[in-house]
């Protein structure tokens, strides 16, 4: 077993070396501190799992993980971070990783994970937060917010849905607030391209 370790503190990789060796004598270990070093090395040689930090000067880990997979889409990653917050689970997630756990996790564990993860399986100590697909973002608006939503992405401006609907234009730009907070964004022409992404402008 061949295994890259990148974290920028060389304690933390003697460490992580030595639980590894401990578990399996015959391991492998190569080391880098940065994130463009861990790439070079990914393409210098044939890895079977990386482990990988997110705090990294530079390139942050979480960058260096989705190039990683862009690149090598078979390699397991295993986040190994301080950061116990479930959304940086999801994100490690969403870029790719299989296995997430925190810098406190067990030599144990570590071992087990890496294992798992190395059988195509995954292993997430902090729980993922629920991830919400962005198509279902303006169902929670009302009737009445989406059919401005939706006779903004059809490139109708805020006059003519005033006029339109029979409304102010101060009231029609409520309901634009309304959506923008709702919808999670911050101008109006995040609302017409999220509209028309989601294919609200047909019709």
């Amino acid at each position: 077993m061949k295994v890259l370790i990148c974290d920028d503190h060389s304690i933390v990789r003697r460490g992580i070396i030595e639980v590894l060796r401990e578990d399996d004598p015959t391991v492998t270990c190569v080391e880098a501190s940065d994130g463009d070093e861990c790439i070079l090395l990914l393409a210098r040689g044939t890895f079977d799992a990386l482990v990988l930090d997110i705090g990294l000067p530079g390139k942050s880990g979480l960058d260096v993980l989705k190039e990683a997979k862009q690149r090598w889409p078979s390699l397991p990653v295993l986040m190994l971070t301080v950061y116990a917050e479930g959304q940086y689970a999801t994100r490690a997630l969403q870029a790719g990783a299989s296995a997430y756990l925190t810098k406190d996790a067990t030599p144990e564990e570590v071992c087990v994970a890496l294992k798992t993860i190395m059988r195509g399986g995954t292993h997430f100590a902090c729980a993922p937060e629920p991830i919400v697909p962005k198509a279902a973002l303006h169902e929670k608006l009302s009737s009445r917010e989406a059919q401005v939503l939706k006779m903004l992405a059809q490139g109708i401006t805020m006059g003519e849905i005033a006029a339109s609907l029979n409304l102010s234009i101060k009231t029609v730009s409520t309901y634009r607030t309304r959506i923008l907070h709702k919808l999670g964004l911050q101008r109006t022409g995040e609302i017409i391209v999220y509209g028309v992404r989601e294919g609200l402008g047909e019709g």
